[in-house]
Protein backbone atom coordinates (compact mmCIF):
# COMPACT_ATOMS: atom_id res chain seq x y z
CA UNK A 1 0.00 0.00 0.00
CA UNK A 2 2.52 2.74 -1.05
CA UNK A 3 1.50 6.64 -1.13
CA UNK A 4 2.14 8.89 -3.78
CA UNK A 5 3.31 12.26 -2.68
CA UNK A 6 -0.24 13.98 -3.36
CA UNK A 7 -1.61 10.96 -1.51
CA UNK A 8 0.57 11.33 1.29
CA UNK A 9 -0.36 14.82 1.67
CA UNK A 10 -3.88 14.65 1.21
CA UNK A 11 -3.26 12.39 4.34
CA UNK A 12 -1.70 14.69 6.34
CA UNK A 13 -4.50 17.01 5.53
CA UNK A 14 -7.20 15.16 6.66
CA UNK A 15 -5.87 13.57 9.47
CA UNK A 16 -4.83 17.64 10.73
CA UNK A 17 -8.81 18.24 10.13
CA UNK A 18 -9.44 15.28 12.43
CA UNK A 19 -7.40 16.45 15.07
CA UNK A 20 -8.43 20.18 14.99
CA UNK A 21 -12.35 18.34 14.83
CA UNK A 22 -11.42 16.67 17.76
CA UNK A 23 -9.77 19.24 19.97
CA UNK A 24 -12.73 21.86 19.66
CA UNK A 25 -15.30 19.41 20.61
CA UNK A 26 -13.29 18.20 23.18
CA UNK A 27 -10.48 20.54 24.69
CA UNK A 28 -12.33 22.18 27.84
CA UNK A 29 -10.84 18.24 29.35
CA UNK A 30 -7.72 19.54 28.80
CA UNK A 31 -8.55 21.97 31.65
CA UNK A 32 -10.02 19.27 34.20
CA UNK A 33 -9.29 18.58 37.97
CA UNK A 34 -8.49 15.53 39.49
CA UNK A 35 -11.69 13.54 40.34
CA UNK A 36 -12.71 11.26 43.06
CA UNK A 37 -11.65 8.37 41.06
CA UNK A 38 -8.20 9.21 40.45
CA UNK A 39 -7.63 9.55 44.37
CA UNK A 40 -8.89 6.33 45.04
CA UNK A 41 -7.06 4.85 42.11
CA UNK A 42 -3.65 6.07 43.01
CA UNK A 43 -4.00 5.78 47.03
CA UNK A 44 -5.82 2.66 47.40
CA UNK A 45 -6.13 0.48 44.20
CA UNK A 46 -2.98 0.41 43.01
CA UNK A 47 -0.94 0.63 46.14
CA UNK A 48 0.77 3.69 46.56
CA UNK A 49 2.71 3.92 50.12
CA UNK A 50 1.56 -0.37 50.39
CA UNK A 51 3.37 -1.86 46.78
CA UNK A 52 6.41 -0.87 45.60
CA UNK A 53 6.70 0.18 41.91
CA UNK A 54 9.31 -2.72 40.27
CA UNK A 55 6.31 -5.47 42.41
CA UNK A 56 3.27 -2.92 40.69
CA UNK A 57 5.40 -3.40 37.15
CA UNK A 58 6.12 -6.86 37.67
CA UNK A 59 2.01 -7.58 37.81
CA UNK A 60 1.44 -5.41 34.50
CA UNK A 61 3.81 -7.43 32.39
CA UNK A 62 1.76 -10.75 33.73
CA UNK A 63 -2.05 -10.96 32.73
CA UNK A 64 -1.91 -14.05 35.47
CA UNK A 65 -2.80 -12.13 38.10
CA UNK A 66 -5.56 -11.23 40.66
CA UNK A 67 -4.17 -7.13 40.73
CA UNK A 68 -6.77 -4.63 40.01
CA UNK A 69 -5.78 -3.02 36.48
CA UNK A 70 -1.71 -2.88 36.71
CA UNK A 71 -1.18 -1.56 33.12
CA UNK A 72 -3.63 1.38 34.92
CA UNK A 73 -1.63 1.61 37.84
CA UNK A 74 1.95 1.56 36.20
CA UNK A 75 0.49 4.60 33.83
CA UNK A 76 -0.58 6.24 37.68
CA UNK A 77 2.26 5.53 39.38
CA UNK A 78 4.52 7.00 37.06
CA UNK A 79 2.60 10.29 36.47
CA UNK A 80 2.11 10.77 40.36
CA UNK A 81 5.78 10.17 40.96
CA UNK A 82 7.18 12.27 38.13
CA UNK A 83 4.50 15.68 38.73
CA UNK A 84 2.64 14.79 42.21
CA UNK A 85 -0.86 15.92 42.47
CA UNK A 86 -0.96 18.77 39.60
CA UNK A 87 -3.74 17.50 37.28
CA UNK A 88 -2.05 19.39 33.84
CA UNK A 89 0.67 16.40 33.18
CA UNK A 90 -2.17 13.88 33.74
CA UNK A 91 -4.87 15.58 31.24
CA UNK A 92 -2.01 16.10 28.34
CA UNK A 93 -0.92 12.51 28.49
CA UNK A 94 -4.40 11.38 28.72
CA UNK A 95 -4.95 13.13 25.24
CA UNK A 96 -2.05 12.49 23.81
CA UNK A 97 -3.24 8.44 24.37
CA UNK A 98 -6.38 9.53 22.77
CA UNK A 99 -4.33 11.00 20.10
CA UNK A 100 -2.06 8.34 19.32
CA UNK A 101 -5.24 5.63 19.29
CA UNK A 102 -6.78 7.77 16.54
CA UNK A 103 -3.68 7.24 14.64
CA UNK A 104 -3.30 3.65 15.36
CA UNK A 105 -7.35 3.32 14.56
CA UNK A 106 -6.73 4.82 11.38
CA UNK A 107 -3.73 2.44 10.25
CA UNK A 108 -5.18 -0.72 11.64
CA UNK A 109 -8.30 0.11 9.33
CA UNK A 110 -6.09 0.69 6.40
CA UNK A 111 -4.39 -2.41 6.82
CA UNK A 112 -7.72 -4.17 7.46
CA UNK A 113 -9.89 -2.96 4.55
CA UNK A 114 -7.22 -1.34 2.39
CA UNK A 115 -8.78 2.07 1.52
CA UNK A 116 -7.65 5.29 2.68
CA UNK A 117 -10.92 6.29 2.28
CA UNK A 118 -12.70 4.00 4.41
CA UNK A 119 -9.50 4.56 6.94
CA UNK A 120 -10.31 8.38 7.02
CA UNK A 121 -14.15 8.46 7.37
CA UNK A 122 -13.66 6.16 10.08
CA UNK A 123 -11.00 7.82 11.84
CA UNK A 124 -13.09 10.98 11.86
CA UNK A 125 -16.35 9.11 13.22
CA UNK A 126 -14.67 7.16 16.06
CA UNK A 127 -12.46 10.10 17.10
CA UNK A 128 -14.89 12.50 18.81
CA UNK A 129 -18.77 11.68 20.44
CA UNK A 130 -20.37 13.67 23.19
CA UNK A 131 -22.50 10.58 24.96
CA UNK A 132 -18.54 9.72 26.01
CA UNK A 133 -18.30 13.25 28.00
CA UNK A 134 -15.99 10.92 31.23
CA UNK A 135 -13.64 10.08 28.59
CA UNK A 136 -12.57 13.50 28.13
CA UNK A 137 -13.19 15.16 32.00
CA UNK A 138 -12.21 11.97 34.00
CA UNK A 139 -8.52 10.13 34.24
CA UNK A 140 -10.52 7.42 35.63
CA UNK A 141 -11.58 6.28 32.46
CA UNK A 142 -7.50 5.32 31.42
CA UNK A 143 -8.12 2.20 31.62
CA UNK A 144 -10.27 1.79 28.31
CA UNK A 145 -8.33 4.06 26.84
CA UNK A 146 -4.86 2.21 27.21
CA UNK A 147 -6.87 -1.30 26.48
CA UNK A 148 -8.00 0.02 22.80
CA UNK A 149 -4.14 1.55 22.95
CA UNK A 150 -3.02 -2.07 23.34
CA UNK A 151 -5.60 -4.00 21.25
CA UNK A 152 -5.00 -1.58 18.22
CA UNK A 153 -1.24 -2.13 18.24
CA UNK A 154 -2.33 -5.80 18.17
CA UNK A 155 -4.83 -5.86 15.79
CA UNK A 156 -2.94 -3.99 13.54
CA UNK A 157 0.41 -6.14 13.84
CA UNK A 158 -2.07 -9.32 13.26
CA UNK A 159 -3.69 -8.15 10.17
CA UNK A 160 -0.48 -6.71 8.66
CA UNK A 161 0.70 -10.37 9.06
CA UNK A 162 -2.76 -12.04 7.37
CA UNK A 163 -2.61 -9.26 4.71
CA UNK A 164 0.48 -10.26 3.32
CA UNK A 165 -0.70 -14.23 3.45
CA UNK A 166 1.16 -15.55 5.89
CA UNK A 167 0.59 -16.72 9.52
CA UNK A 168 1.64 -15.45 13.23
CA UNK A 169 4.61 -17.81 14.05
CA UNK A 170 5.62 -19.02 17.13
CA UNK A 171 7.51 -15.76 17.90
CA UNK A 172 4.69 -13.57 16.38
CA UNK A 173 2.05 -15.19 19.01
CA UNK A 174 4.11 -14.43 21.52
CA UNK A 175 4.25 -11.00 20.68
CA UNK A 176 0.56 -10.88 20.40
CA UNK A 177 -0.06 -12.54 23.69
CA UNK A 178 2.33 -9.92 25.02
CA UNK A 179 -0.14 -7.14 23.92
CA UNK A 180 -3.13 -9.10 24.94
CA UNK A 181 -1.72 -9.17 28.43
CA UNK A 182 -0.96 -5.73 28.51
CA UNK A 183 -4.57 -5.18 27.08
CA UNK A 184 -6.19 -7.38 29.68
CA UNK A 185 -4.18 -5.46 32.59
CA UNK A 186 -5.46 -2.41 31.33
CA UNK A 187 -9.00 -3.22 31.30
CA UNK A 188 -11.21 -6.89 31.66
CA UNK A 189 -13.09 -5.60 27.96
CA UNK A 190 -10.13 -7.01 26.25
CA UNK A 191 -11.63 -10.42 27.07
CA UNK A 192 -13.35 -10.39 23.75
CA UNK A 193 -10.65 -9.93 21.47
CA UNK A 194 -10.29 -13.35 20.27
CA UNK A 195 -14.07 -13.11 19.20
CA UNK A 196 -12.79 -10.20 17.40
CA UNK A 197 -10.03 -11.91 15.68
CA UNK A 198 -12.04 -14.58 15.18
CA UNK A 199 -14.61 -12.41 12.93
CA UNK A 200 -11.82 -10.83 11.10
CA UNK A 201 -10.93 -14.57 9.86
CA UNK A 202 -14.54 -14.99 8.77
CA UNK A 203 -15.13 -12.04 7.11
CA UNK A 204 -11.86 -11.44 5.51
CA UNK A 205 -10.26 -14.51 4.35
CA UNK A 206 -13.27 -17.48 4.66
CA UNK A 207 -11.75 -20.27 2.28
CA UNK A 208 -11.39 -23.36 4.59
CA UNK A 209 -7.63 -23.65 4.30
CA UNK A 210 -4.27 -23.92 6.79
CA UNK A 211 -7.45 -23.74 9.23
CA UNK A 212 -5.01 -25.10 12.06
CA UNK A 213 -2.16 -21.87 11.25
CA UNK A 214 -5.23 -19.59 11.36
CA UNK A 215 -6.78 -20.62 14.57
CA UNK A 216 -3.30 -21.04 16.99
CA UNK A 217 -3.20 -17.47 17.81
CA UNK A 218 -7.12 -17.19 18.56
CA UNK A 219 -6.66 -20.47 20.76
CA UNK A 220 -3.34 -19.13 22.53
CA UNK A 221 -5.23 -15.87 23.22
CA UNK A 222 -8.66 -17.69 24.04
CA UNK A 223 -6.65 -19.81 26.66
CA UNK A 224 -5.18 -16.66 28.30
CA UNK A 225 -8.46 -15.36 28.82
CA UNK A 226 -9.86 -18.40 30.66
CA UNK A 227 -6.60 -18.29 32.73
CA UNK A 228 -7.07 -14.37 33.44
CA UNK A 229 -10.49 -14.72 34.52
CA UNK A 230 -9.82 -16.73 36.65
CA UNK A 231 -7.05 -15.16 38.34
CA UNK A 232 -9.23 -11.56 38.04
CA UNK A 233 -12.43 -13.05 40.03
CA UNK A 234 -10.22 -12.90 43.03
CA UNK A 235 -9.79 -9.01 42.86
CA UNK A 236 -11.51 -7.86 46.09
CA UNK A 237 -11.95 -4.73 44.85
CA UNK A 238 -14.10 -6.36 41.91
CA UNK A 239 -15.30 -9.36 43.07
CA UNK A 240 -16.69 -7.50 46.44
CA UNK A 241 -17.97 -4.59 44.67
CA UNK A 242 -21.45 -4.14 43.68
CA UNK A 243 -20.82 -1.97 40.02
CA UNK A 244 -19.00 -5.28 38.93
CA UNK A 245 -21.18 -8.15 39.49
CA UNK A 246 -22.03 -9.74 36.20
CA UNK A 247 -24.86 -10.98 35.61
CA UNK A 248 -26.15 -13.27 33.00
CA UNK A 249 -29.78 -13.05 32.84
CA UNK A 250 -30.81 -12.30 29.25
CA UNK A 251 -33.50 -9.40 29.91
CA UNK A 252 -30.82 -7.52 31.93
CA UNK A 253 -28.00 -8.03 29.51
CA UNK A 254 -31.12 -6.60 26.69
CA UNK A 255 -31.41 -3.61 29.36
CA UNK A 256 -27.97 -3.01 29.47
CA UNK A 257 -27.55 -2.26 25.07
CA UNK A 258 -30.47 -0.54 25.49
CA UNK A 259 -28.86 1.66 28.03
CA UNK A 260 -25.69 2.18 25.98
CA UNK A 261 -27.76 3.16 22.92
CA UNK A 262 -29.73 5.48 24.40
CA UNK A 263 -26.74 7.28 25.40
CA UNK A 264 -24.85 6.77 22.22
CA UNK A 265 -28.11 7.79 20.08
CA UNK A 266 -28.75 10.21 22.40
CA UNK A 267 -32.25 9.16 22.52
CA UNK A 268 -33.55 8.31 26.54
CA UNK A 269 -36.86 7.07 25.16
CA UNK A 270 -35.54 4.63 22.72
CA UNK A 271 -38.06 1.17 22.88
CA UNK A 272 -36.28 -2.27 22.79
CA UNK A 273 -38.54 -2.69 19.38
CA UNK A 274 -37.24 0.17 18.34
CA UNK A 275 -33.51 -0.97 19.12
CA UNK A 276 -34.16 -3.78 17.36
CA UNK A 277 -35.26 -2.22 14.41
CA UNK A 278 -32.46 0.30 14.19
CA UNK A 279 -29.94 -3.06 14.56
CA UNK A 280 -32.10 -5.10 11.57
CA UNK A 281 -32.16 -2.19 9.17
CA UNK A 282 -28.35 -2.19 10.08
CA UNK A 283 -27.32 -5.47 8.98
CA UNK A 284 -29.70 -5.44 6.34
CA UNK A 285 -28.21 -1.90 4.81
CA UNK A 286 -24.70 -4.12 5.12
CA UNK A 287 -26.01 -6.94 3.41
CA UNK A 288 -27.68 -4.98 0.55
CA UNK A 289 -24.57 -3.03 0.27
CA UNK A 290 -22.65 -6.62 0.25
CA UNK A 291 -20.31 -4.42 2.34
CA UNK A 292 -18.04 -7.10 4.67
CA UNK A 293 -16.89 -4.16 6.73
CA UNK A 294 -19.90 -2.77 7.64
CA UNK A 295 -21.30 -5.55 8.89
CA UNK A 296 -18.00 -6.58 10.56
CA UNK A 297 -18.15 -2.84 12.41
CA UNK A 298 -21.86 -4.03 13.39
CA UNK A 299 -20.97 -6.99 14.90
CA UNK A 300 -17.50 -5.62 16.34
CA UNK A 301 -19.60 -2.63 17.99
CA UNK A 302 -21.59 -5.25 20.05
CA UNK A 303 -19.65 -7.81 20.84
CA UNK A 304 -17.14 -5.51 22.61
CA UNK A 305 -20.10 -3.79 24.06
CA UNK A 306 -21.33 -7.12 25.64
CA UNK A 307 -18.93 -7.16 28.62
CA UNK A 308 -20.51 -4.01 30.18
CA UNK A 309 -23.83 -5.25 29.54
CA UNK A 310 -23.44 -8.46 32.24
CA UNK A 311 -23.02 -5.42 35.10
CA UNK A 312 -24.98 -2.41 36.50
CA UNK A 313 -25.23 0.11 33.86
CA UNK A 314 -21.93 2.51 33.82
CA UNK A 315 -21.95 5.88 32.03
CA UNK A 316 -21.34 6.76 28.39
CA UNK A 317 -17.72 6.00 28.29
CA UNK A 318 -17.70 2.49 27.82
CA UNK A 319 -18.43 3.07 24.34
CA UNK A 320 -15.06 3.77 23.72
CA UNK A 321 -14.03 0.33 22.04
CA UNK A 322 -17.30 -0.41 20.63
CA UNK A 323 -17.45 2.81 19.31
CA UNK A 324 -14.77 1.90 16.65
CA UNK A 325 -17.61 -0.61 15.28
CA UNK A 326 -19.69 2.13 15.05
CA UNK A 327 -17.19 3.96 12.97
CA UNK A 328 -16.23 0.92 10.72
CA UNK A 329 -19.73 0.68 10.10
CA UNK A 330 -19.94 4.36 9.05
CA UNK A 331 -16.66 4.81 6.88
CA UNK A 332 -17.39 1.39 5.37
CA UNK A 333 -20.95 3.09 4.04
CA UNK A 334 -18.74 6.46 3.35
CA UNK A 335 -17.06 4.57 1.55
CA UNK A 336 -18.97 3.08 -0.38
CA UNK A 337 -20.93 5.91 -1.63
CA UNK A 338 -17.68 7.27 -2.91
CA UNK A 339 -17.08 4.30 -5.14
CA UNK A 340 -20.28 4.58 -6.71
CA UNK A 341 -19.92 7.88 -7.01
CA UNK A 342 -16.65 7.77 -8.59
CA UNK A 343 -17.45 5.22 -10.91
CA UNK A 344 -20.76 7.04 -12.25
CA UNK A 345 -18.24 10.23 -13.07
CA UNK A 346 -15.94 7.87 -14.63
CA UNK A 347 -18.19 6.67 -16.89
CA UNK A 348 -19.91 10.03 -18.37
CA UNK A 349 -16.54 12.04 -17.86
CA UNK A 350 -15.07 12.33 -21.67
CA UNK A 351 -11.76 14.25 -20.07
CA UNK A 352 -8.93 11.89 -18.65
CA UNK A 353 -8.44 14.79 -16.32
CA UNK A 354 -11.63 14.86 -14.64
CA UNK A 355 -11.17 10.93 -14.53
CA UNK A 356 -7.70 11.36 -12.78
CA UNK A 357 -8.70 14.03 -10.40
CA UNK A 358 -12.30 12.51 -9.62
CA UNK A 359 -11.42 10.02 -7.16
CA UNK A 360 -9.34 12.68 -4.69
CA UNK A 361 -12.04 15.35 -5.30
CA UNK A 362 -14.96 12.85 -4.57
CA UNK A 363 -12.94 11.70 -1.08
CA UNK A 364 -11.86 15.16 -0.11
CA UNK A 365 -16.12 16.73 -0.78
CA UNK A 366 -17.05 13.34 1.40
CA UNK A 367 -14.51 13.71 3.80
CA UNK A 368 -15.39 17.46 4.54
CA UNK A 369 -19.01 17.08 4.43
CA UNK A 370 -18.72 14.28 6.84
CA UNK A 371 -16.53 16.63 9.18
CA UNK A 372 -19.14 19.79 9.36
CA UNK A 373 -21.55 17.29 9.77
CA UNK A 374 -20.65 15.57 12.36
CA UNK A 375 -19.28 18.88 14.24
CA UNK A 376 -23.11 20.36 13.68
CA UNK A 377 -24.45 17.15 15.24
CA UNK A 378 -21.79 16.90 18.14
CA UNK A 379 -21.33 20.92 18.94
CA UNK A 380 -24.51 21.36 21.03
CA UNK A 381 -24.30 17.97 22.96
CA UNK A 382 -20.88 18.54 23.91
CA UNK A 383 -21.19 22.37 25.30
CA UNK A 384 -21.82 21.76 28.76
CA UNK A 385 -20.09 18.35 28.72
CA UNK A 386 -18.13 18.97 31.48
CA UNK A 387 -21.08 20.30 33.85
CA UNK A 388 -22.11 17.08 35.83
CA UNK A 389 -18.17 16.71 36.79
CA UNK A 390 -17.40 19.94 37.85
CA UNK A 391 -18.55 20.31 41.43
CA UNK A 392 -17.11 17.63 42.18
CA UNK A 393 -13.50 18.48 40.88
CA UNK A 394 -14.29 22.64 42.15
CA UNK A 395 -14.78 20.66 45.73
CA UNK A 396 -11.41 18.45 45.55
CA UNK A 397 -9.13 21.37 43.80
CA UNK A 398 -10.65 24.00 47.02
CA UNK A 399 -9.96 21.86 49.47
CA UNK A 400 -6.89 20.83 48.79
CA UNK A 401 -5.56 24.62 47.65
CA UNK A 402 -6.74 25.09 51.18
CA UNK A 403 -4.66 22.95 53.37
CA UNK A 404 -1.37 23.50 51.59
CA UNK A 405 -1.81 26.73 51.92
CA UNK A 406 -2.37 26.40 55.90
CA UNK A 407 0.18 23.50 56.34
CA UNK A 408 2.75 23.35 53.30
CA UNK A 409 3.79 19.51 55.23
CA UNK A 410 2.60 18.25 58.20
CA UNK A 411 4.20 15.36 60.43
CA UNK A 412 4.38 11.67 59.68
CA UNK A 413 1.25 10.40 60.75
CA UNK A 414 -0.64 13.68 60.83
CA UNK A 415 -4.04 13.71 61.67
CA UNK A 416 -6.72 16.21 59.76
CA UNK A 417 -10.22 17.25 61.09
CA UNK A 418 -13.10 18.23 58.45
CA UNK A 419 -16.29 19.45 59.78
CA UNK A 420 -19.29 19.74 57.64
CA UNK A 421 -17.48 19.37 54.43
CA UNK A 422 -19.57 18.87 50.88
CA UNK A 423 -18.31 15.36 49.77
CA UNK A 424 -20.81 12.27 50.00
CA UNK A 425 -20.75 10.52 53.31
CA UNK A 426 -19.70 7.33 52.33
CA UNK A 427 -16.48 8.91 49.89
CA UNK A 428 -12.86 8.90 50.97
CA UNK A 429 -12.22 11.57 48.52
CA UNK A 430 -10.84 13.99 51.16
CA UNK A 431 -8.53 11.13 53.01
CA UNK A 432 -6.93 10.57 49.47
CA UNK A 433 -6.61 13.91 48.22
CA UNK A 434 -4.89 15.01 51.38
CA UNK A 435 -2.35 12.06 51.60
CA UNK A 436 -1.33 12.12 47.55
CA UNK A 437 -0.70 15.84 47.94
CA UNK A 438 1.40 15.52 50.91
CA UNK A 439 2.70 12.29 49.50
CA UNK A 440 2.33 10.83 52.73
CA UNK A 441 0.50 7.55 52.98
CA UNK A 442 0.35 7.46 56.96
CA UNK A 443 -2.04 10.92 56.95
CA UNK A 444 -5.07 10.34 58.66
CA UNK A 445 -8.51 12.36 57.89
CA UNK A 446 -11.90 12.39 60.35
CA UNK A 447 -14.89 13.87 58.76
CA UNK A 448 -17.69 14.81 61.13
CA UNK A 449 -21.15 16.23 60.30
CA UNK A 450 -20.88 18.84 63.08
CA UNK A 451 -18.88 19.44 66.61
CA UNK A 452 -20.86 18.63 69.43
CA UNK A 453 -22.76 16.13 68.33
CA UNK A 454 -20.12 13.68 65.97
CA UNK A 455 -16.99 14.55 68.14
CA UNK A 456 -16.15 16.36 71.75
CA UNK A 457 -14.73 19.75 71.80
CA UNK A 458 -11.97 18.63 73.65
CA UNK A 459 -10.90 16.36 71.60
CA UNK A 460 -9.39 18.82 68.67
CA UNK A 461 -6.48 18.98 70.12
CA UNK A 462 -5.43 15.51 68.47
CA UNK A 463 -5.73 17.38 65.34
CA UNK A 464 -2.63 19.05 63.50
CA UNK A 465 -5.13 20.94 61.55
CA UNK A 466 -8.89 21.49 61.33
CA UNK A 467 -11.42 22.43 58.76
CA UNK A 468 -14.91 23.57 58.61
CA UNK A 469 -17.08 24.09 55.31
CA UNK A 470 -18.95 27.28 55.85
CA UNK A 471 -20.59 26.87 52.45
CA UNK A 472 -18.19 28.91 50.02
CA UNK A 473 -14.71 27.75 51.43
CA UNK A 474 -13.15 26.33 54.53
CA UNK A 475 -12.20 28.03 58.27
CA UNK A 476 -8.83 26.70 58.96
CA UNK A 477 -7.04 25.69 62.14
CA UNK A 478 -3.78 24.39 62.52
CA UNK A 479 -2.05 23.29 66.02
CA UNK A 480 2.04 22.52 66.11
CA UNK A 481 2.57 18.94 66.81
CA UNK A 482 3.32 17.85 70.01
CA UNK A 483 6.25 18.16 71.65
CA UNK A 484 8.48 15.61 73.72
CA UNK A 485 8.98 11.88 73.35
CA UNK A 486 6.94 9.19 72.50
CA UNK A 487 5.14 7.91 75.51
CA UNK A 488 5.71 4.11 75.59
CA UNK A 489 2.89 1.57 76.10
CA UNK A 490 3.84 -1.56 76.94
CA UNK A 491 1.49 -4.40 75.99
CA UNK A 492 1.32 -8.20 78.29
CA UNK A 493 1.18 -9.67 75.29
CA UNK A 494 1.26 -9.49 71.40
CA UNK A 495 -2.30 -10.09 71.00
CA UNK A 496 -5.51 -10.14 72.19
CA UNK A 497 -8.89 -11.72 71.32
CA UNK A 498 -12.15 -9.83 70.61
CA UNK A 499 -13.91 -9.37 74.32
CA UNK A 500 -10.76 -10.02 76.00
CA UNK A 501 -8.85 -7.78 78.31
CA UNK A 502 -5.25 -6.93 77.76
CA UNK A 503 -3.04 -6.27 80.57
CA UNK A 504 -0.50 -2.53 79.73
CA UNK A 505 2.02 -0.53 81.17
CA UNK A 506 2.38 3.55 80.98
CA UNK A 507 4.66 5.77 83.33
CA UNK A 508 3.40 6.32 86.84
CA UNK A 509 2.21 10.01 85.51
CA UNK A 510 -0.45 8.69 83.96
CA UNK A 511 -1.70 6.74 86.85
CA UNK A 512 -5.36 7.77 88.36
CA UNK A 513 -6.70 8.76 85.43
CA UNK A 514 -9.15 7.26 82.69
CA UNK A 515 -6.41 6.78 79.94
CA UNK A 516 -7.33 7.92 76.64
CA UNK A 517 -5.87 6.24 73.20
CA UNK A 518 -5.28 7.35 69.72
CA UNK A 519 -4.67 4.54 67.54
CA UNK A 520 -4.51 3.56 63.24
CA UNK A 521 -4.80 0.30 62.06
CA UNK A 522 -4.50 -1.75 59.00
CA UNK A 523 -7.66 -3.02 56.95
CA UNK A 524 -8.36 -4.24 53.78
CA UNK A 525 -5.25 -2.36 52.77
CA UNK A 526 -6.61 1.05 53.63
CA UNK A 527 -4.61 2.44 57.26
CA UNK A 528 -8.29 3.08 59.60
CA UNK A 529 -7.56 5.29 62.56
CA UNK A 530 -9.96 6.10 65.99
CA UNK A 531 -9.98 7.13 69.36
CA UNK A 532 -10.90 4.88 72.22
CA UNK A 533 -12.16 6.39 75.74
CA UNK A 534 -11.39 5.82 79.04
CA UNK A 535 -9.38 3.06 77.93
CA UNK A 536 -7.98 2.14 80.96
CA UNK A 537 -7.46 2.90 84.31
CA UNK A 538 -3.93 2.83 85.87
CA UNK A 539 -3.14 1.94 89.60
CA UNK A 540 0.16 3.82 90.88
CA UNK A 541 2.44 2.42 89.18
CA UNK A 542 0.92 2.80 85.66
CA UNK A 543 -0.18 -0.36 85.23
CA UNK A 544 -3.79 -1.49 84.53
CA UNK A 545 -6.18 -3.59 81.73
CA UNK A 546 -7.86 -2.48 78.91
CA UNK A 547 -10.54 -4.22 77.30
CA UNK A 548 -11.00 -5.12 73.36
CA UNK A 549 -14.57 -4.61 72.40
CA UNK A 550 -16.13 -7.51 70.96
CA UNK A 551 -16.93 -6.01 67.45
CA UNK A 552 -13.28 -4.52 67.73
CA UNK A 553 -11.73 -4.63 63.53
CA UNK A 554 -9.20 -7.48 63.90
CA UNK A 555 -5.44 -6.83 62.28
CA UNK A 556 -2.48 -4.62 63.78
CA UNK A 557 -2.88 -2.00 65.85
CA UNK A 558 -0.25 0.78 66.63
CA UNK A 559 -0.89 3.27 69.36
CA UNK A 560 0.20 6.65 68.60
CA UNK A 561 -1.21 9.06 70.50
CA UNK A 562 -2.11 9.10 74.72
CA UNK A 563 -3.63 11.26 77.05
CA UNK A 564 -4.58 10.66 80.72
CA UNK A 565 -7.32 13.09 82.60
CA UNK A 566 -8.78 14.13 79.04
CA UNK A 567 -6.17 16.70 79.22
CA UNK A 568 -3.85 17.36 76.41
CA UNK A 569 -2.82 14.60 73.48
CA UNK A 570 1.16 13.28 73.32
CA UNK A 571 2.87 11.15 70.98
CA UNK A 572 2.87 7.37 71.91
CA UNK A 573 4.14 4.14 71.05
CA UNK A 574 2.74 0.70 71.32
CA UNK A 575 0.95 -1.89 69.42
CA UNK A 576 -0.68 -5.54 69.45
CA UNK A 577 -2.86 -7.56 67.23
CA UNK A 578 -6.40 -8.34 67.45
CA UNK A 579 -7.29 -11.75 66.29
CA UNK A 580 -11.16 -13.47 66.47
Amino acid sequence: MSLRPYHVSALLVAGAAILVYFLLLAQGGLGAYFSGDDMMNIAFLHGYGRVSFPVLAAEAVSPFTPEYRPVGGVYYRTLYALFGLHPLPFRIAFFALLIGNLGLAGLWIWRLTGSRTTALMSTAVFSFHAALAELYYNDGTVYDVLCLFFVLILLSVYTRIRRRGEFPNAGGILLLAALYAAALGSKEMAITLPGVLLLCELFFDSRPRDLWRRARPIVALTCMTLLAMIFKVLVPQMTVNSPYWPRHDPVFIAHGYLHYYRQLFFAPDLTGLQLMAVLVVAAAGALALRSRIMLFGLLFANLTLFPVCVIPPRGGFVWYMPLLGCALYMGGAISRLAQWTIAAIAARARSERVRRLAPLSIQALLFGCLIVASYLVQAPHAANMGASFEPQQRNLRVLWSVVKAAAPSLPSGGRILLESDPFPELIWDPLFLIRLGYGDPTVWVDRVSRLGDDYHAGDVSLYAMKLRYNGRGYDVETRPAPAGPPVPVSMEAETVRRGHALGLHLPPAFAGCPIDVAYRMLEDELMRAGVWYSWASLDASGAGFARVDRDAERGPVVIDRVRACRGDWRPARGSFVVVP
